[in-house]
């Protein structure tokens, strides 16, 4: 059980990373076409999925680095 619950310290910068991602990928892909206009195809939602999720995911793993860079810790989570 203390094993489980050691290794939900890495998953606040995953969630985060994704909710992020799938933020942009809905405002950018969906959301701005519409007001502008635009055409949404598939073509755009299919290479913008791992674009953003990629990307999210790099966003989280940087904020987590400097995160515990900044607080002195040599480990991979948030918090103690």
């Amino acid at each position: 059980m203390n094993t489980l619950l050691k290794q939900n310290k890495d998953w606040p910068w995953i969630k985060f990373g994704l909710g992020w991602g799938i933020f942009m990928f809905l405002f950018t892909t969906l959301v701005l076409p519409l007001i502008e206009h635009e055409t949404i195809t598939l073509r755009r939602i299919l290479i913008a999925i791992p674009i953003w999720l990629l990307g999210g995911l790099n966003l989280g793993y940087l904020l987590r680095k400097k995160i515990n860079k900044k607080n002195g810790r040599s480990n991979s989570t948030f918090v103690e």
